[in-house]
């Protein structure tokens, strides 16, 4: 196995720290992560990160797309008494592995508690998702039970007994690493509203333009930090249709984007489940709306909504800024996710292959219209 290190080196001394460390990690395959949360000198610049083929033989040299948000672990209850345990869930999840079937350079930002199950960090750097901005903190991770009925509906119950963990566990600025700040874009998924307005504020003043979706079971309680400090700091606005009329009390949906958009947003995408979503870009007073991909049959919508958004920014981001186009990566993106229980399903497929669904969607819109 190959590992390609970047050194910056201030001294020779620093320079034969640096030799020892390489050699440690050489010697210990197993000491690799473990020694590098733990070296963080100035002078000492070490990454490396598998690509999506899952080999490690890649110099990851750039982050592309900054995704902010939660993690959890799902244990799945089905009818029939099946279960599925230790699933990887959060919308931190959802986004970035939806991200990373269409580009390189996704990065994760999240807070893990320090009894968080360590071999999904794997599986995310195997993946050639960025690991990096996902620090250690105490506390529990947030874990539960979600319990499908025969009928569809399905019921979460939440296992922590530190109820505030969502909100101690949402990234803050001081987690970011500076390699983030290469990012051309940055989504900042559903989590602690009052963490999100800092966060905006501060990648605003970064110059990296915002991607922002929210909590709805946050958003009664923020209704006017979210119009006062996240929605000024944000560039492109993706809220759930159930979050646009919680924030203006109407069920109108171009009215309400045109409302958002005067607080700051260019941008506003409305989600509509499974209606697919409504575009209002501000520039050109336009509306579109797209439906989702309805040739795919769903297994599980859990995580769709998350999954929109990790594609639409990764299309945002490949067809430099078409925003009707991104679109298509959303929901392509949400169609992969829910043909299957869970989170990491979705790295099964190739980009290829998401490349000739993401055609099918085209074909499936052109036949519509």
């Amino acid at each position: 196995m190959k590992f390609h290190f970047k050194l910056h080196s201030q001294s020779d001394a620093q320079g034969d720290s640096f030799a020892l460390l390489t050699a440690a990690l050489m010697h210990k395959n197993a000491l690799i992560i473990p020694l590098l949360r733990v070296v963080r000198a100035p002078y000492l610049k070490l990454r490396f990160m598998p690509t999506r083929s899952g080999g490690m033989e890649h110099f990851m040299s750039q982050i592309n797309l900054m995704i902010s948000g939660n993690i959890t672990i799902d244990d799945l209850v089905f009818p029939d008494g099946r279960t599925a345990m230790n699933n990887l869930g959060g919308d931190v999840i959802y986004a970035s592995v939806c991200a990373n079937l269409w580009i390189d350079g996704v990065g994760a930002l999240t807070r893990v508690a320090e009894d968080f199950p360590m071999e999904h960090l794997e599986t995310l750097r195997k993946l050639g998702i960025s690991t990096e901005g996902m620090p250690i903190y105490p506390g529990q991770t947030v874990w539960d039970w979600c319990l499908y009925e025969y009928d569809g509906r399905r019921r979460w119950i939440y296992r922590n007994t530190q109820e505030d963990s969502l909100k101690r566990l949402s990234p803050g600025v001081e987690d970011i690493p500076e390699s983030y700040y290469a990012a051309k874009l940055a989504f900042i998924a559903a989590q602690d509203v009052p963490a999100q307005a800092v966060i905006s504020r501060h990648l605003k003043e970064k110059g990296i333009p915002v991607v922002m979706d929210l909590n709805h079971d946050e958003v009664e309680r923020n209704l006017n930090l979210v119009w006062d400090e996240v929605l000024p700091n944000t560039d492109i606005f993706l809220p759930s249709e159930a979050e646009a009329q919680t924030l203006t009390g109407s069920a109108d949906h171009e009215k309400n984007a045109r409302e958002f958009c005067k607080k700051g947003p260019g941008i506003v995408i409305i989600k509509l489940g499974s209606k697919g979503c409504m575009i209002y870009e501000k520039a050109a007073d336009r509306v579109t709306y797209q439906p989702c991909f309805e040739e795919i049959k769903p297994v599980d919508t859990v995580g769709a909504g998350d999954s929109f958004c990790g594609g639409f920014c990764a299309g945002y981001i490949l067809t430099g800024g078409d925003v009707v186009n991104a679109a298509h990566y959303g929901h392509v993106s949400s169609s992969f996710t829910i043909q299957d229980y869970g989170s990491i399903h979705v790295a099964r497929h190739t980009r290829e292959e998401a490349k000739a669904r993401l055609e099918a969607y085209r074909e499936f819109l052109a036949k519509r219209n």
